[in-house]
Formats: C-alpha cells, structure tokens, sequence
C-alpha cells in the first residue's frame, strides 16, 4: 500500500508529473501532454522507483477528438432534426457516453466513424441560434464553434389541384 509523502512523482516515458497521496491504494498524477501512442508509467515515492505486481505498466495516449462541421445546420423549433456532425478522432468516443449538446439541452449521439456522428436535435426552446457542442463521456466538451438555427417548423396543409396531366405545366398551391 502507498504511504503520505510529500514526494510522489509519476512518470509517463521520460516526463515527470507531480502525485498527489489519495488512499493506500491510490495516488492522483495529470498525463502530460505527449504525441499519441503507449509510454510506460511508473511510480517513484521519495526519490525510489515503487515495483509493478504486474510487470511494465503502460498509458496510450490517443488523438483528441475535433469538431469542424455539422449538417444540416436548421431545423425545426419542435426538434427531430437528424444531424451529422464531421470532425477527426471520433473513434476514441463511444456511442454509449457521448452527447451532443444543443444549447443546455443534450441527446445521445452515435458514433458511426472517425470522421461521423449522428445526434438527433432535441426541441428548441425557442427560435433562433443555439450554441452545438459534442460531450465526451469524460466530460470534455469538444466544441467547435459549431451554430444550430432553430426556426418555427412550417406544416403544408394541402395541395391544389391535387392532380394533373403527365405534361406538367400546372399551377399548383401548396
């Protein structure tokens, strides 16, 4: 089990991180930033290198996930509106924990590539813009900027005439 003190340092490759004593079981250390890929971590309490039960631990770093678009970018005040948003990275997301943040209100999003999700825009609260963001199932919020226009969603009632001659040509109401 880990004991307090005040010199706990975790290393991740070849970079150092300050550790912070939690539990017997437990110390606390921030990833440095790194180029993605794996890199051993080890502990080191008071200048001496704490043993794995293990073996060699090791910590990947990934790509962070990016937003840049979605589409379409209007939809409907009542909501509905499938939305595809195209970014990089979205391969480290999972379906089951990742969001799509409308404003304050968030959707499930699904995960279809590294470039693709797919959400479904909640109702508006009201018309006009609203801020689109995706929210990892770490918390982190990618977001990009990104604009969704809610608009007063407009019904067509019917047609007239509701039929013509195969010629085309005809004036129609909607």
């Amino acid at each position: 089990g880990f004991t307090y003190s005040s010199d706990l340092v975790c290393r991740f490759g070849t970079q150092e991180s300050p550790a912070t004593y939690v539990s017997e079981t437990s110390v606390l250390c921030a990833a440095p930033s790194h180029p993605a890929g794996s890199v051993p971590v080890s502990l080191s309490v008071n200048g001496v290198d704490a043993s794995s039960v293990s073996g060699s631990l090791t910590f990947e770093y990934v790509s962070s996930a990016v937003v840049e678009s979605l589409s379409p970018v209007v939809g409907g005040l009542a909501g509905g509106t499938a939305i595809t948003v195209t970014g990089s990275g979205f391969s480290v997301l999972s379906s089951d924990t990742t969001l799509c943040r409308f404003g304050k209100n968030a959707v499930s999003a699904a995960v279809l590539s590294d470039t693709e999700l797919v959400c479904v825009a909640p109702a508006g609260d009201d018309e006009g813009g609203v801020t689109v963001s995706v929210v990892t199932g770490g918390g982190d919020d990618l977001s990009g900027s990104l604009s969704f226009l809610y608009v007063e969603t407009i019904v067509v009632t019917g047609v007239s005439p509701s039929r013509s001659s195969i010629a085309g040509g005809s004036t129609v109401v909607l």
